[in-house]
């Protein structure tokens, strides 16, 4: 009779297969909201790095404007750099040509918009943001810096973000506008 306890407490012991399958099936669902997640944040890192990094220099370049006495301009457009990845670049620039800043590249698949939804061409003019000597932009037009992040489906380029910046014309403060 003692044998008989003991081997079904043995059969007692273990798991059952639906158990564990359900276990796994819980740990699916958990790693793969996780991992949603964790792309979605690296994502959107480049696009807020670009938007805070654009803020910061057209900041710069008002700062500049005023403290040095010179008109200065944001400039800005996209390339394909080396590696050939369409980027946006921008400089920092005094209007009679110095660079008061190098050359500085938007994260890889954020690029510049022309205002309307639509990139900038690559290669193209570059478009600028003056500044004068009181920090202000000297037109009643506001500047619309628009951030466009593009991502490849398909083959063709789709637009997944995209964020205003605009420099008011009579403060040259800049505003961001999602």
């Amino acid at each position: 009779m003692a044998q008989v306890s003991r081997r079904s407490w043995a059969r007692q012991a273990g798991f059952t297969m639906i158990e564990l399958l359900a276990v796994l099936a819980i740990m699916a669902i958990v790693m793969g909201v996780t991992i949603t997640s964790f792309l979605q944040m690296t994502r959107t890192s480049g696009m807020r790095a670009a938007v805070l990094n654009v803020k910061s220099a057209l900041v710069m370049a008002r700062q500049s404007a005023i403290t040095r006495r010179v008109r200065a301009e944001f400039r800005y457009g996209n390339t394909k750099t080396a590696d050939e990845q369409s980027r946006g670049y921008y400089v920092v620039a005094e209007k009679s040509g110095g660079d008061l800043v190098n050359t500085n590249y938007l994260a890889p698949g954020v690029m510049f918009g022309d205002g309307s939804g639509s990139l900038l061409p690559e290669g193209g003019a570059y478009q600028a943001v003056p500044f004068k000597l009181d920090g202000t932009c000297g037109t009643v037009i506001r500047f619309k810096v628009e951030l466009i992040e593009s991502r490849r489906k398909g083959g063709s380029s789709v637009a997944a973000l995209t964020n205003m910046i605009e420099v008011m014309p009579l403060t040259g403060i800049a505003k961001v506008r999602q």
